[in-house]
């Protein structure tokens, strides 16, 4: 799947567990909160989740996470606390890319 306006948030939930994950615009299927992060390739700037989808971001990232799809899914899921990790992926691509 291809998305766009992309950020990558590392999650803490209400029973302490935590993980990595994908936010942004899919297109044709609208916004998405993407499953656990598991594999990230900088080279192909494909991510791979805990569902086996495959990622392939395009366009450069946003760290806007005052979303209302983002604030819903964080509700939905009972997130106590976020960090945006963007700039540690986009960091590897841009290693690769110059």
């Amino acid at each position: 799947m291809i998305i766009t306006e992309w950020a990558i948030f590392d999650v803490i939930f209400s029973d302490g567990s935590q993980s990595s994950h994908l936010v942004g615009h899919v297109l044709v299927k609208g916004d998405r909160v993407s499953t656990e992060i598991t594999d990230f390739f900088p080279e192909t700037k494909t991510i791979i989740t805990n569902s086996d989808r495959k990622y392939k971001l395009v366009g450069g990232s946003r760290t806007n996470s005052d979303g209302e799809f983002w604030e819903q899914w964080k509700n939905l899921y009972n997130v106590v606390s976020y960090k945006d990790i963007t700039n540690e992926y986009t960091q590897r691509i841009k290693a690769i890319f110059n």
